[in-house]
């Protein structure tokens, strides 16, 4: 029988996540959920319309990416950080504050929203100048560059994770990491079941 900590499951449950983990250490993952959201019904004045009015509903396609830890034991002094030679947009700082800081503390079966990606970010453009002098952009196939993350964090100072986080630290180093990266050619399928709000 697999010892799964009750935090970490919840935690996991929470986004629809089935693990199994023994590590008697921090373990974080990042993972990705593709949304099909159609949002409250609104009432738009057309002027073309008999009736004045017409209720729609806007759709909301977008990914967004969700760091869980499902190890046992927390994480401390977590650092993520976008790769340089991926997926980029155009502002340094636009993929939030979250990116620039040191998270002081991740529990066990902690869950934290990392970024969300619009489906227009996923694709390649082509632009056409129209006469009007609107310049019109054209969807084609899904971007090549991928979405790298890199990830580093340290686990607490108690039992042997004490021995092997001072020798990080001697060695100015974190105690973990790995990249995380994300192909956007990955999603190019079907869409999931439509979410309804409202």
């Amino acid at each position: 029988m697999v010892d799964v900590p009750v935090g970490a499951a919840f935690g996991a449950l929470r986004l629809g996540i089935q693990i199994v983990s023994t590590a008697q250490r921090p373990l974080i993952e990042i993972y990705q959920r593709m949304h099909n959201v159609l949002g409250p019904e609104q009432e738009i004045g057309y002027a073309n319309s008999p009736q004045g009015k017409e209720k729609t509903r806007f759709a909301d396609h977008y990914l967004s990416f969700t760091a869980v830890n499902i190890g046992t034991r927390r994480a401390e002094n977590v650092e993520f950080r976008v790769g340089d030679d991926g997926l980029k947009r155009e502002h340094p700082f636009s993929y939030g504050e979250l990116f620039q800081t040191t998270i002081p503390y991740l529990a066990p079966g902690q869950a934290l929203t990392l970024l969300r990606l619009e489906e227009t970010e996923l694709l390649e453009y082509t632009y056409t100048d129209e006469p009007n002098g609107l310049r019109v952009g054209t969807p084609g196939d899904f971007k090549s560059q991928r979405l790298k993350l890199n990830v580093a964090y340290d686990g607490p100072e108690e039992g042997l994770g004490w021995v092997t986080r001072k020798w990080a630290r001697w060695r100015k180093k974190p105690q973990y990491r790995f990249k995380y990266e994300f192909d956007p050619r990955s999603v190019a399928t079907a869409y999931p079941p439509v979410e309804v709000l409202g």
